[in-house]
Order: structure tokens, then sequence, then C-alpha cells
């Protein structure tokens, strides 16, 4: 199993397979909204609960949640870190083995584009995208830096590195502000993790698997696209 992928009609299935053969198993749940995979680990959000599945693919939890969509962050080690709820702004935090509320939430006026379980968020500002660290404690700003060039839809990695979009491409910048472009088949209109190297890129008509792994990425159609 690479991960796990949403479908075209919003249900949650484990990827199989690898680069450029990969296959669909089971469905495992309906009316999926958000998901996100670090390759290990699964989070994934329908209209009123979030749902983990551990390493083994087994759900590990299920709790209630807000209405609407979820923004999803990874540890280092795969597991996960950190769910957000733009809707609502409120954080839970993965410690222990399991979530639990941060205790204070983002700005409802402030737009999240991703969040990452140190915690840091990416928002965007009028037509700019900021990186805005928070202490965990309570939610204090303790570090503010614009992006010049970071468009949306964007993740914020575990090993600190942006992945964004310009229009038919994805652009992964290093914390070093080295950058690696590819060219996609469409115009990327949302993002999420899929394992390791590997992101999920929704097109207008179908998904593609992307890798950055390698000093040339590389793009692989998935299946369950619209087409």
């Amino acid at each position: 199993r690479l991960g796990w992928l949403r479908d075209a009609s919003g249900t949650l299935r484990p990827l199989q397979g690898f680069a450029a053969n990969f296959a669909t198993g089971q469905a495992r749940e309906s009316g999926v909204l958000s998901v996100a995979s670090s390759g290990t680990w699964a989070l994934a959000k329908t209209d009123r609960e979030l749902i983990v599945f551990d390493p083994t693919g087994a759900e590990a939890g299920r709790l209630p949640a807000p209405n609407g969509s979820a923004l999803f962050a990874f540890a280092v080690n795969g597991e996960p870190a950190a769910a957000l709820f733009p809707d609502t702004g409120l954080l839970l935090l993965w410690s222990g083995g399991r979530f639990a509320t941060a205790g204070w939430k983002t700005a409802r006026d402030e737009e999240v584009l991703a969040v990452s379980g140190t915690i840091s968020f990416l928002v965007r500002r009028g037509d700019a995208v900021w990186q805005v660290d928070r202490a965990v404690p309570d939610g204090q700003v303790t570090r503010e830096q614009a992006l010049p060039g970071v468009g949306a839809p964007t993740l914020l990695r575990p090993d600190g590195s942006i992945l964004y979009a310009d229009g038919r491409a994805l652009v992964l910048r290093s914390p070093e502000a080295r950058e690696q472009r590819v060219e996609l088949p469409g115009t990327v209109a949302a993002l999420n993790e899929l394992a390791g190297d590997w992101v999920c890129a929704r097109l207008p008509d179908r998904q593609v698997a992307v890798s950055f792994s390698s000093a040339t990425p590389r793009v692989f159609e998935l299946p369950g696209g619209e087409r």
C-alpha cells in the first residue's frame, strides 16, 4: 500500500502498487471530504467525523468533527501531527496516540491554506502567502515570514519544504529556497500528502501522483479520476 486515495465520488480507498502501475483497493469510507496519508498513517474527514487509520490499514479512531473540510499534517516519522478545520478554526494536536484540542483556535478571518505539526501555518493575506509560526501552549505568534511567489493550493511538508501550485505546474521549495518544478497536464485544484516523497494533485479531470524523490520529479496518473 502506497497511501490512501479519495476518488471522484468521495469514496476512500487504499492505493496499492508502484509507480506507473497503481490500483485502488476495497472502498473503506464514503462521503470523504479530505484525506491525507504519510505512507503509514492516514487521516480522513467526512462531513461530521475525523477518522484515523493506523499503519496496518485498520481504523484506529473516529471522533466528532466540525462540518466542512480539514487540513492535515504528519510528523517526520509518519505519525499524525495536526488536524485543522478551517471553517471553525478548531485545531487538534496528536499526542500519546490520540488527538486532543490545542486549547486555542485560528482566527476565523484568516484564510489558512496549510498546517504543519510544528505548529506552523501557511495563510493567505490579500494576494500574498505568509508562513506564521505559533507557540503550542497559547497560540501566540512567534514568527511571520512572507513567501514571495508562493500560490495556492499549497502544502507545508514535514521536512519544512513548501509545495505549491503555479498554474499547471507544481513547485517544491526547500527550506534553503532551492526549487524543483514539474509541469502537469492540467491546473492544480487541490493537493494532499500521499506517502513520503509522494503527493497527490487533483486536476480538473484526473488525479496524478507526483514524486520529488529524485532530481527530476516524476508524474503518474492515478485511478479514480473523473475521466
